[in-house]
């Protein structure tokens, strides 16, 4: 008599019992699994329909099962397959390991996740698919975060190669026993054009995140901003006032300090105290020569700019937190 069998995607089938024992693939999600022994009782929900799809199965140990609409026939109905029927490869491609860990590599986490979870997809774990998205959605913002939290230009050196490896690692764990098995039942391997192109659209879709994020993040830490050419302007926040970023600009571009170069500068006025932050290099930390000449700046721009106030000067990294005090 015939086998009924039920997926773990939900799919209700039935074979014919010449196939007990053996595996097929289920006709909806591409997952294998095992057909029972002769004999084996499998209980149905009692919601079964009368109208239950017929399936067949493939001989073979990767053989797949066939549904259509008809009538749940006897087994002796079921169309028999000669013994030497080879069964078909799987219809799907998968990513290598290697790929996805190259794509991590060359264009960043954002396509390797996106790969990583295509191929769960493809082998019937939706579950697993989603929470790798979700994994990734995490990682990216706690890529963002640590951007903005290490001082200076370091998170590329910092994250990049220690992820990279995690998430070669977890290809190879993850998904590497999945693919060898895939193409050892005559599955092809994805081309590595498109994961090509997934990773470039993976960094694009990066670069846009961490440039709004950034656009954010200066726009409530660092205060508005007015420009004066070249990428180069004054912000002003806590007191300060669009007219004293507008004076202390319009001097320093009269003294020459913004010289189309994309400089910044910053005034506050903490507490009624009028405070002006340069955004320096490293180097500058280390010249005492370099720290007078800008405090020496920032005087004149207080006599001239400010009518004489008194003036603190601050040195500071390119997210204006402050590295020295003059």
């Amino acid at each position: 008599m015939p086998i009924d069998v039920t997926c773990s995607c939900g799919k209700r089938l039935r074979v014919a019992d010449e196939f007990a024992g053996q595996q097929g693939q289920c006709p909806v999600c591409g997952a294998l699994m095992a057909i029972p022994s002769a004999g084996t009782v499998l209980p149905l929900a009692p919601s079964l329909p009368d109208t239950a799809q017929a399936v067949t199965a493939r001989v073979g140990p990767s053989a797949a099962v066939e549904a259509d609409s008809s009538e749940l026939p006897d087994s002796s109905e079921l169309p028999a397959f000669p013994a030497a029927y080879a069964p078909s490869s799987p219809w799907y491609k998968l990513y290598s390991p290697g790929s996805i860990g190259l794509v991590a590599l060359l264009t960043g986490p954002v396509g390797a996740f996106v790969l990583l979870a295509i191929n769960f997809w493809r082998l019937g774990k939706n579950r697993a698919a989603r929470l790798t998205i979700l994994v990734g959605v995490v990682t990216i913002l706690g890529i963002l975060f640590l951007s903005f939290s290490l001082p200076d230009s370091r998170p590329s050196m910092l994250i990049g190669l220690p992820l990279f490896l995690l998430i070669w690692i977890g290809a190879r764990t993850l998904q590497g026993s999945a693919y060898d098995d895939h193409l050892r039942q005559g599955g092809a391997s994805a081309s590595g054009w498109s994961a090509a192109g997934i990773g470039v659209l993976g960094m694009a879709t990066f670069l846009i995140i961490a440039f709004g994020a950034a656009a954010v993040y200066e726009r409530h830490s660092f205060g508005p901003k007015i420009e004066f050419g070249g990428g180069q302007g004054v912000y002003y926040n806590d007191g300060a006032t669009q007219a004293d970023a507008w004076a202390l600009g319009t001097f320093l571009k009269r003294d020459g300090f913004f010289n189309g170069q994309g400089a910044s500068v910053r005034v506050s006025r903490p507490r009624g105290r009028l405070v002006i932050d340069f955004i320096v290099q490293d180097w500058v930390l280390k010249d005492a020569g370099a720290q007078r000449e800008i405090k020496l700046l920032g005087q004149d721009a207080a006599q001239q700019a400010f009518g004489g106030e008194p003036v603190e000067v601050h040195l500071c990294d390119e997210f204006f937190r402050v590295k020295k005090k003059l």
